[in-house]
């Protein structure tokens, strides 16, 4: 005997299987956009260092209100703060099945927000100091003199 998922399961699970692909081509897609705007390598990863409050307040947040982490929720992290809030207060004829869309989007935000006031300064002064060293060639070896 051998047990496999069917139905909605199975569609579920081929839908997962290429979800860590497709987050890792959106965040390269968003830095390579981010890099040609900033004219830098270096200041992309700045912006892009909110992503992980981001997701932990957006599973935060679905634990605090004990929903699952579904295909609702991957979707809610990539969508607008104000938008999802009658989502996240289940309004509407199948409101209950996308609550956790908006639940994801308005904690994830939040938390966001809140963390990359403090965050994001400091990384881009860490940044900042790191382009100007590398211009400025101090990370090249220099050759050891004998005495």
């Amino acid at each position: 005997m051998t047990g496999q998922f069917q139905g909605a399961a199975a569609a579920f699970e081929g839908a997962l299987s290429n979800l860590a692909v497709l987050l890792v081509i959106a965040v390269l897609v968003v830095y390579i956009v981010l890099g040609i705007l900033y004219e830098s390598y270096i200041h992309p990863l700045t912006i892009l260092s909110g992503l992980p409050s981001a997701a932990f307040g957006a599973l935060l947040t679905l634990m605090i209100f004990r929903m699952d982490l579904n295909i609702y929720a991957f979707v809610g992290t990539m969508a607008a703060l104000l938008g999802a809030v009658p989502i996240a207060a289940g309004y509407g004829a199948g409101g209950e099945a996308r609550q956790p869309l908006g639940l994801v989007v308005v904690g994830g935000l939040l938390f966001s927000q809140l963390v990359t006031l403090y965050l994001t300064p400091v990384f881009f002064t860490y940044m900042d100091q790191l382009q100007a060293r590398l211009k400025q060639g101090i990370f090249t070896r220099v050759p050891e003199t004998t005495s």
